[in-house]
């Protein structure tokens, strides 16, 4: 089984967008019909989006019996119109999506000839959930597999964006035989209690990207839990720092966009560069050379480890800082070191005047 991560915005689903025009001028047909499904929100026809409106129309539910439900679960899904030659390509959602995230990728793969399905992850969606089952991790996986049981029936290239990274990675783990090949968007995958994380409050043990290297089952990662290999000083790896659960920092979060930055630093005991208790080491260090040839001990300087090891550690947290920040922000703190931009960031937002926040919100 092959597997790809691509890194970048995941599929949005806000469709009440102004549509662009320049995006009709491809070969295929957005339709205007309003027959939705009658299982479909009346919320539907308020969409403006033609490409959301137009996957809505073919959204259909399908039975799947499942050991945990009495009765088969109406699942929805986008069936394709095409039969494929090569193996078809299934696509999950993000958290608390739909297949409708899909909307403007799905009429390029069937333009491209390739056989697509579009499926929503147990617990979200379309599906039919008045009796109420169980959605855990496992009935996720459980329903997914008696889907693709029932209808796909071959190997698939499974594809899951954001929290539906977990849901194929998990999925490709326990069905191998299912998935040839496996592709990751902006992958988040998390997990709790292994290792020293089973010490941590949850929302530290949630921050760090993990996939169990313990596991016997797992796909091989090339960094383990936290850390990466520090050639300079191999004995103090870096550590990697994940804030994508941190809400995006705004005029009016900063004090609890600020609790839970640092909480989280904290329990990675790096909370010392962004307070400035452990500043930046000199470059260059004075070291004392002997000789047999001449027993007089000399000087000179070498390049400071611990210097390297601070740089490569603070250009990483300033990278996960920049994740949370709103992108009028980004430049003043993009060069800064980690203690200077907490810096920019408390005089930019802890006592805004209103003037401040209106020149965030609306940047010249």
């Amino acid at each position: 089984m092959l597997a790809f991560t691509v890194t970048g915005h995941s599929p949005l689903h806000h469709f009440n967008q102004p549509f662009n025009s320049n995006v009709t001028k491809k070969s295929f047909k957005v339709f205007a019909n309003h027959g939705f499904p009658s299982f479909l929100p009346k919320e539907i026809h308020k969409i403006k989006d033609p490409f959301a409106r137009n996957l809505a129309l073919r959204i259909e539910r399908l039975p799947v019996q499942v050991s945990f439900s009495d009765s088969c679960i109406m699942s929805s899904c986008i069936r394709p119109s095409i039969q494929g030659k090569t193996n078809p390509v299934v696509l999950l959602h993000g958290f608390d999506s739909s297949c409708l995230e899909w909307r403007s990728t799905y009429p390029l793969l069937e333009e491209a000839g390739l056989e697509s399905w579009a499926v929503d992850i147990l617990g979200w969606g379309f599906s039919d959930l008045e009796m109420l089952p169980s959605c855990d991790v496992a009935s996720k996986r459980a329903h997914l597999y008696q889907f693709w049981k029932s209808y796909i029936k071959r190997p698939m290239i499974l594809v899951g964006p954001s929290l539906g990274a977990a849901i194929a990675i998990d999925f490709a783990l326990h069905y191998p035989e299912t998935v040839s090949q496996l592709i990751l968007i902006d992958a988040s995958v998390y997990s709790e209690g292994i290792g020293v994380l089973s010490e941590m409050p949850s929302v530290i043990a949630s921050a760090g990207p993990n996939i169990d290297p313990y596991s016997k089952n797992t796909l091989q990662p090339t960094m383990s839990n936290f850390t990466l290999a520090n050639s300079h000083e191999p004995s103090v790896p870096l550590i990697l720092v994940n804030l994508s659960i941190v809400d995006k920092l705004t005029p009016l979060t900063y004090y609890p966009w600020k609790t839970q930055v640092e909480s989280i630093l904290f329990g990675f005991d790096l909370v010392k560069f962004l307070d400035g208790t452990h500043p930046m080491p000199p470059s260059r260090i004075t070291t004392t050379l002997l000789s047999t040839e001449d027993p007089k001990p000399s000087s000179t300087t070498i390049p400071n480890p611990a210097f390297h090891t601070w740089s490569r550690q603070d250009r990483l947290l300033v990278g996960a800082l920049l994740g949370t920040l709103p992108p009028t922000i980004s430049p003043l703190v993009i060069r800064a070191s980690s203690h200077e931009a907490w810096q920019i960031l408390a005089r930019t937002y802890a006592n805004p005047s209103r003037g401040d926040i209106l020149q965030v919100k609306r940047p010249s």
